[in-house]
């Protein structure tokens, strides 16, 4: 009789196990972070292709603190974020990725009078990984450190510091407003324009990860003040500041 009160006892606690592991909270998937959710004006939804795999060339590069350069004799447009770039033209399906010939998925088109490309571009010029969700715009890995600190800047050259301040951490947040990030940016800028992206680069350790971002002003003069934006693994900014040029 004990031996028998035993084993349904085991079989009770292993279904008891089962139950908890099929119906336990999945453990939570790569954060993403929405970079669309901004005034810019994007494609109608309904233009985007079924496969979702145009995106809206203007809206994307901006997001990503890329600059685009036309050649409108040519329709031809090359997008570079400091070192990278690629170069494609309207209405054809090769394109050149840092120097090396790219074949896109398919080909640059105009839709509803905006530029559209394929994603897998930018992914393949400027990292990523990036999706694009029909309903909520470009998403990228918490794990891109760099677009996500290309992003921060840009919104905050757009003015829009509340966007920018939901990417900050949790910390950050209750010792910061976002007037505050509002005129810490406005303050160290003065009438410097940081218009495009010269250089960007990264150091990470055990538990976050340093981005420098280097700008130049309309005339392509490097300016002395570099951001360094701080992470931590969840992809939340936990600090920013400028330095300079020889110092850090």
């Amino acid at each position: 009789m004990k031996i028998h009160v035993r084993i349904c006892q085991l079989r009770i606690a292993i279904l008891c196990t089962f139950i908890f592991m099929v119906f336990m909270p999945a453990a939570a998937s790569a954060q993403t972070i929405t970079l669309l959710e901004t005034p810019i004006k994007i494609i109608p939804l309904e233009s985007i292709t079924e496969q979702g795999n145009l995106v809206p060339l203007r809206s994307v590069a901006d997001s990503l603190g890329a600059v685009i350069v036309w050649d409108v004799e040519t329709d031809q447009a090359a997008i570079k974020r400091g070192k990278q770039q690629f170069i494609l033209k309207l209405n054809k399906q090769n394109a050149f990725v840092n120097g090396k010939s790219y074949i896109m998925s398919e080909k640059a088109k105009i839709i509803d009078g905006q530029m559209m490309v394929p994603i897998d571009v930018f992914q393949a010029a400027f990292g990523g990984p990036f999706t694009w969700d029909k309903s909520r715009g470009l998403l990228i890995s918490d794990k891109d450190t760099d677009s996500l600190a290309a992003h921060f800047i840009a919104l905050l050259r757009q003015d829009q510091a509340d966007l920018a301040y939901a990417m900050l951490g949790l910390q950050l947040k209750k010792s910061l407003t976002v007037k505050d990030l509002d005129s810490w940016w406005n303050t160290t800028n003065g009438q410097v324009n940081p218009v495009k992206i010269a250089d960007i680069s990264h150091e990470t350790n055990m538990t976050n990860t340093d981005v420098v971002l280097t700008y130049q002003d309309e005339e392509d003069t490097v300016l002395s003040n570099r951001y360094r934006i701080r992470f931590d693994q969840l992809g939340k900014i936990v600090d920013f500041r400028v330095v300079s040029l020889t110092g850090k």
